[in-house]
């Protein structure tokens, strides 16, 4: 266990509305703590270990998190804006409502993520392993999307306006033609031929007859997106299709924060205030 500015930095540590701007934090062992409202602007916590951490509602912007592990983090309405997420490892975290725009998220590992809502405008997401996430309504206008794995991953909704989706791989994704026709090199995206299903969305039937696995972890890190997929797959193509999906429960933050959850969050929060 060590001290920083005052407080302990150890695995299930309670640091709850804590100021921790612009602190190093680099390869700290935060796993399971409660960092919920804390104030983490500009911090340093690259290769820092965050697995199970709740970040709900906290600030990130500007922080570096490369190389850090976040698996199965809640990152519920995080401010995240240009954070360096370069190769992190957020499989099955939790951003929903989280602000991502104008982040560094190439190379990194967002497996099963739940982005719903989430801005990601502008977003560097190259390279990143996307698939089964969930970006229901997501802001991806232009984003960076180039060799990106977006197998079976829900878009439902999403803005595309300008995504550049050079090489992306959409095999068995819920996307319309409507949003395909306004993202950049939609002739590069691997996609195969695709036929309409009885419910308009993507559905798989695998040569095994089990169903898809629900998460592909890191033996597909380094998965050839051009490379044949042994699957039937049929893509939506009904632009109104994504009306009648159910939506996701919403996130309940940890108890710690929950006098403050509820409180409402500004549209364009002020920008962070100098400390002197």
């Amino acid at each position: 266990m060590t001290q920083i500015d005052g407080y302990k930095i150890e695995p299930g540590v309670n640091l709850t509305g804590a100021n921790l701007r612009q602190v190093n934090l680099e390869g700290a062992d935060l796993r399971e703590a409660i960092l919920c409202l804390a104030n983490l602007y500009g911090a340093n916590l690259a290769r820092a270990n965050l697995t199970g951490a709740d970040l709900g509602q906290c600030r990130l912007a500007t922080a570096s998190l490369v190389e850090a592990r976040l698996e199965r983090a809640n990152l519920w309405r995080c401010v995240l804006r240009e954070a360096d997420l370069q190769q992190a490892v957020l499989r099955k975290a939790a951003l929903r409502q989280a602000d991502l725009s104008g982040a560094n998220l190439s190379g990194c590992d967002l497996t099963e993520a739940n982005l719903q809502q989430s801005d990601l405008q502008g977003a560097n997401l190259t390279g990143a392993l996307l698939s089964h996430c969930n970006l229901q309504h997501a802001d991806l206008r232009s984003a960076q999307l180039a060799q990106a794995d977006l197998r079976f991953v829900d878009l439902s909704g999403a803005q595309l306006l300008d995504a550049d989706l050079e090489g992306a791989n959409l095999t068995g994704a819920k996307i319309s033609e409507a949003q395909l026709a306004v993202v950049k090199n939609r002739h590069t995206i691997v996609m195969p031929d695709s036929l309409e299903g009885d419910d308009g969305f993507a559905a798989a039937n695998f040569d095994d007859g089990h169903d898809a696995p629900f998460g592909i972890h890191a033996a597909d890190r380094h998965t050839d997106h051009n490379a044949a997929v042994d699957a039937e797959v049929i893509v939506e193509v009904d632009a109104d299709a994504d009306a009648d999906a159910e939506p996701a429960a919403p996130y309940q933050p940890a108890a710690q924060a929950d006098a403050h959850a509820a409180e409402p969050m500004d549209a364009d929060p002020e920008p962070e205030p100098e400390i002197s």
